[in-house]
């Protein structure tokens, strides 16, 4: 029986995927004026990632996503 995921991947309903390691994550991030945000799950070690975070604009620094993706590694490989 298809599930509610596989009819949004299969649409292109932005569902996102991230692979950790061996991990593959289910999810989704986006960044508008204001904010930043990203949701992952990684089923196979039953670990959920939420990040949140204000900011005052979009603008060309995104470093702040690169300490992101680390963050996500650490805590995914330490639950594996």
């Amino acid at each position: 029986e298809e599930t509610t995921l596989d009819q949004m991947r299969e649409q292109n309903l932005g569902v996102l995927t991230k692979t950790v390691g061996e991990l593959e994550g289910i999810g989704h991030d986006g960044i508008a004026i204001g904010y930043s945000a990203e949701m992952w799950y990684f089923p196979e070690v039953e670990l959920k990632i939420i990040l949140l975070t204000n900011q005052g604009r979009i603008s060309e620094d995104q470093s702040f996503i690169k300490q992101w993706e680390k963050l996500i590694e650490v805590l995914v490989l330490a639950a594996k």
